[in-house]
């Protein structure tokens, strides 16, 4: 049984502009441009392999790396289109360029012009998005960089965005504008360190979901119809890329702060075989996970009146690997007690219909219900040692009745001797 859960967490980077500490667009930087047309999001759908292009670009030798001229000639070679051209230049920037957390710790900021970059190898967002900008140009594109409001590194639900603290950008392909953001595509910050780690989910992004953490200053560089109001950019809540990647599309509430007297519920839709987490200032005891058929529902309990942090992260049911954290609330509630924890649960494929409650009374008979895929018998296994065993009905365990004080420990038998527990119940 694993005993250690391991989450990544993806925070975008945000940065500031060496003059002022904040991105401000040049007056000919977008107002000549044509009103962009709004691209439909069905090309992050698109199935397109890239590895010839990223292999390509991820293998450039240092001989053309030298001037921009030279290293776009090489990217570009095995290029058969625009989006390819965008990609090879994409991947380089993202593979070679640091964000530089010095610089953007401590307000002393490097040249961010794209020859500076190129020859620094490091810079933050404003260099990314010059440096792109410089690369599409000898590469036969049309871009733009952009600057605006984005959910980043600093970024707390609820903010009240007055400054523009980011750059990206967009270019034009087969004479649509897309975005694209190569300094979040390169990694994130950890502490006050840059942790390289390529995010594909920037590159192209639907502007469906870009708007979600990327408030442009120019509203047309929104790329939608009708545009996002800075109200409803503040008021929603950060998805994360493995959010989308994972294949939920809808949240509710979806405002990044609430507010309950002692519980609430948040709804969670998408594709099916999902698996969650959620904790409660760190703690698992105060949530509680619900599925059924692409549609997820994450309770939480109040363990007393305050202000609390919820993490969300989920994988595919079927991955070995890692949660992904994918959404974050600032919660308020009124009351709440230390006891109103959820049951004990380990990570064997279970739903808990009922008794959810961890304190039980010893006076009172409990309908426990708990399906378990696979099992051939529970076994309730109370403070004295004594088992109390159950027999499978189509994978649907039913019992009735009441138990000593102490704890109870409910284990299941799949078949083997070996009984691991999967719930544990405190009785009263």
């Amino acid at each position: 049984m694993q005993k250690f859960i391991y989450i990544i967490i993806f925070i975008g980077l945000a940065c500031k502009t060496p003059d002022s500490g904040i991105t401000i667009p040049k007056e000919n930087d977008v107002i000549q441009k044509p009103k962009p047309k709004v691209q439909p999001e069905s090309i992050q759908e698109e199935t397109l392999n890239y590895d010839p292009i990223d292999i390509h670009a991820l293998n450039a030798p240092a001989g053309v790396e030298k001037d921009i001229s030279t290293l776009v000639r090489y990217l570009i070679q095995p290029a058969k289109n625009e989006k390819e051209k965008t990609r090879a230049i994409f991947r380089w920037i993202s593979d070679r360029i640091k964000y530089d957390t010095v610089s953007f710790f401590s307000g002393n900021y490097q040249a961010s012009d794209a020859n500076s970059v190129l020859q620094s190898r490091s810079s933050v967002c404003e260099g990314y998005a010059n440096l792109f900008n410089a690369m599409a140009e000898k590469a036969g594109l049309e871009s733009q960089k952009i600057t605006g409001f984005s959910k980043g590194y600093g970024y707390t639900p609820g903010k009240v965005f007055s400054k523009s603290d980011h750059a990206w950008n967009s270019v034009k392909i087969n004479g649509k504008w897309y975005l694209l953001d190569s300094t979040w595509a390169a990694g994130y910050v950890n502490g006050k360190s840059f942790e390289k780690r390529f995010e594909d989910f920037y590159f192209l992004t639907p502007p469906e979901r870009f708007i979600n953490d990327h408030l442009p200053e120019q509203e047309k560089w929104q790329l939608l119809n009708p545009p996002v109001s800075m109200s409803d950019f503040s008021e929603a809540i950060k998805k994360q890329a493995s959010f989308y990647k994972l294949g939920l599309s809808k949240v509710s509430p979806s405002a990044p702060v609430l507010k309950a007297k002692d519980s609430l519920k948040l709804r969670l839709e998408g594709k099916e075989n999902l698996v969650f987490l959620a904790s409660l200032n760190e703690s698992k005891d105060y949530t509680f996970i619900e599925s059924e058929n692409g549609k997820y529902n994450v309770l939480v309990k109040s363990p007393g009146k305050g202000k609390y942090k919820l993490s969300i992260f989920a994988k595919d049911k079927a991955s070995e690997g890692m949660y992904s954290m994918i959404l974050e609330y600032d919660l308020e509630f009124q009351s709440g007690t230390p006891q109103n924890m959820f049951v004990k649960k380990y990570p064997v494929d279970s739903y808990l219909h009922s008794p959810r409650e961890r304190y039980l009374d010893s006076g009172k008979e409990y309908e426990y219900k708990i399906d378990v895929p696979g099992a051939r018998s529970l076994a309730f296994i109370d403070s004295s040692g004594e088992w109390t065993k159950v027999e499978s009905k189509n994978e649907s365990f039913s019992y009735r009745g009441k138990f000593p004080k102490g704890e109870l420990k409910v284990s299941a038998n799949f078949g083997e001797k070996s009984w691991p527990v999967i719930l544990v119940y405190q009785i009263k």
